[in-house]
């Protein structure tokens, strides 16, 4: 591919222009993660009195909470993005034009390791399913939690992707309503379940590993394939090959699988991209939705190795240098391990 072409994605509908023309290598366009700062970490081991107490915690037999010895800890965010009190009847429609509505929900983070500053790669398989099977069931706690519709899940690496502390976590913002991009995937979803009888998902990740030209990696269980209309370089999708709408609902034979998938495939793009930001966010079933017929969980890799400028804010359509189809066979001829 040599020339600028179109793209639009099919669940959502949203275009990008695949240009690229606009990078000689993709490298060139690789943001530098912010360098190592001195000092101390207040994510690290022994500064757990820096962070609100942990509302769970995987432990070392004997220690005991909100003190050394931990493995993962989920803790209340200092800097919360939302607050207030959460509640049955607690929902407040959004008002019209000039009208604030209080953000209520709760805003949590994952301390992922207690390694400093380490890459996903660099975490042991082990720790890191230890670790989504405390988020999993994090979810489930938060789902029962009176007036909460969703957690969002994202984890932000490199300064280009809005890290603002470099040791490994990732955050959780439990919210009383359903964010308007998840909101559009259900309803791009459920329109094609009403014209087809048939998932937009399963149908993609059958397409995917059949043409397999954009396809990264591929076990019985998951599938890892960059995005035909991707937005960012390198961006990529991890989903389960069995339909399934609700992340929480995974029990931990499936959490082990999808965790060994989302490892590998972020160890390759972290080979692919030394040093590159990225950004990876869960999409899942809302807790109050029906949508177990239509949707499906999945993960969204989202690189930064460019930065959107004004075509893209103006246009609202992104700028990607790199097609999904070279970028795949890069990270396909990258080896993980």
């Amino acid at each position: 591919m040599t020339e600028p072409e179109y793209r639009r994605d099919s669940v959502v509908g949203r275009w990008v222009i695949i240009a690229p023309a606009r990078a000689d290598r993709p490298h060139e366009f690789v943001e530098t993660v912010r360098p190592a700062r001195s000092g101390p970490c207040p994510f690290c081991p022994g500064s757990e009195h820096d962070t609100p107490d942990e509302v769970a915690a995987l432990r070392n037999l004997g220690t005991s909470a909100n003190g050394p010895g931990w493995q993962v800890r989920i803790v209340p965010n200092k800097f919360p993005a939302v607050g207030g009190v959460l509640g049955v009847g607690a929902v407040v429609e959004l008002g019209g034009a000039m009208v604030p509505t209080p953000a209520l929900g709760r805003h949590e983070v994952v301390i992922e390791t207690e390694a400093h500053a380490v890459g996903v790669g660099e975490i042991p398989l082990d720790r890191w399913t230890a670790m989504w099977r405390l988020v999993r069931d994090r979810f489930r706690e938060l789902g029962r939690t009176a007036g909460v519709r969703y957690v969002q899940w994202f984890k932000n690496v490199g300064d280009a992707a809005g890290a603002s502390i470099e040791h490994a976590h990732a955050q959780m913002i439990a919210l009383d309503r359903v964010p308007e991009v998840v909101a559009g995937e259900l309803a791009g979803a459920a329109a094609h379940h009403r014209e087809t009888g048939r998932c937009v998902y399963c149908e993609l990740l059958t397409h995917e590993a059949a043409e397999a030209t954009r396809l990264v990696d591929l076990t019985p269980a998951h599938a890892a394939w960059c995005n035909y209309a991707s937005r960012f370089s390198y961006e990529m999708i991890v989903a389960p090959r069995r339909h399934a709408a609700d992340f929480a609902a995974q029990d931990d034979a499936g959490i082990a699988a999808a965790a060994a998938m989302l490892h590998r495939t972020l160890a390759r793009l972290e080979r692919a991209c030394p040093n590159g930001a990225y950004n990876v966010v869960l999409h899942t079933a809302p807790f109050d939705s029906s949508a177990s017929d239509h949707y499906h969980w999945h993960w969204e890799i989202l690189p930064r190795l460019t930065k959107a400028a004004g075509f893209e804010w103006g246009a609202g359509i992104h700028l990607n240098p790199v097609a999904p189809e070279q970028a795949a066979q890069a990270l396909r001829n990258v080896k993980p391990d």
